[in-house]
C-alpha cells in the first residue's frame, strides 16, 4: 500500500466494507482513457488486497468485481 500511495493517480477512499461484509481501507485509480476507475480494497492490519471492482464512469455501472476470499501456498500446479 505504501507503494501504491506514491503513484500519481490513485486516491485514498478510506475505510470501506467489501461486499463479503469485511472491513477494509480503499483506494481508487481514474482510467478516464477507458472511461472507467478501478477500486482496490485491502485488509488494513495485513495489506491483502480483499477485493477489486471496476467501474465504466457513463454511464456508471460495475463491469466487473473480483473478490478475495482466501489465500494459501501450495508446492504443486492444478
Amino acid at each position: 500500500m505504501r507503494v501504491l500511495a506514491d503513484v500519481p493517480g490513485f486516491l485514498w477512499r478510506g475505510q470501506v466494507t467489501d461486499r463479503a461484509g469485511r472491513k477494509g481501507v480503499a483506494i481508487t485509480f481514474d482510467d478516464r482513457d477507458n472511461n472507467a476507475q478501478s477500486l482496490l480494497i485491502f485488509d488494513p492490519n495485513t495489506g491483502e488486497l480483499l477485493a477489486h471492482e471496476r467501474l465504466t464512469l457513463s454511464p456508471v455501472r460495475i463491469s466487473a468485481y473480483q473478490v478475495i476470499l482466501d489465500t494459501a501456498w501450495t508446492d504443486r500446479l492444478n
